[in-house]
């Protein structure tokens, strides 16, 4: 099964020779002490110096060295190719839910390897529901706008012209809204929140969360 496959693979990455991976303590075994909590926040609730800090961890993930095959990878490729891998197989599973907060954690402890004060940020998209594109994080003081050109390439961001891996080599950064130029509205607060608390079996809220409202924020930034 590729989901338990992902799992064994997930500490084997943090192996690989990269001098941001050789920082990297994975937090999974037990802590007699919890000396300070880390507090996750929208990114409409961090300051300009907080914001600056995570997207500099950010790029630093993405810098590039020649790995064992010879290929220029960084370590966000790496996370990049194993979500792409084993995420879709690993959704039509009951463990979906914590393997997507392993994820998390050990990206966020990859950032924090970079710049120890860094928290993974979160957006919560209720608030951008009515009108997506309009969010401040798509726009040039958070993650950019949508594409351009005939390739749709981002170009405004801190990732303006990144280059990612692909079939061909590299190509860019693309971002298509749907159904453009604007994105379709996204499932509301009081509509997620009336499901959940409908909701008796967790086999039935993992389906919802994972298929109903987090799909269509995919599909709509493109």
């Amino acid at each position: 099964m590729k989901f338990s496959v992902f799992l064994y693979l997930v500490p084997l990455l943090l192996l690989r020779p990269f001098e941001a991976q050789a920082a990297i303590q994975l937090t999974l075994k037990p802590k007699a002490t919890c000396p300070q909590v880390k507090l996750r926040k929208e990114f409409r609730q961090m300051t300009r110096e907080e914001w600056n800090r995570f997207a500099d961890a950010l790029k630093t993930l993405t810098q590039r060295k020649k790995a064992s095959d010879g290929r220029e990878r960084s370590l966000y490729d790496e996370f990049a190719s194993l979500d792409a891998q084993y995420s879709d197989e690993a959704k039509g599973y009951a463990p979906f839910l914590a393997y997507n907060r392993l994820q998390l954690k050990v990206f966020e402890e990859a950032l924090q390897a970079v710049h120890p004060e860094v928290n993974l940020p979160y957006w919560d998209w209720t608030l951008d529901a009515a009108k997506p594109e309009a969010s401040p994080l798509l726009t040039a003081d958070y993650l950019g706008g949508n594409g351009e050109g005939s390739k749709s390439c981002v170009k405004s961001g801190p990732f303006a012209d990144y280059q990612v891996p692909s079939a061909a080599g590299q190509e860019c950064l693309k971002r298509s809204y749907y159904p453009g130029p604007t994105i379709a509205p996204f499932a509301n607060r009081d509509h997620i929140e009336k499901v959940v608390l409908k909701t008796r079996r967790y086999d039935q809220l993992r389906q919802f969360l994972v298929y109903a409202p987090t799909s269509a924020v995919f599909h709509g930034i493109g």
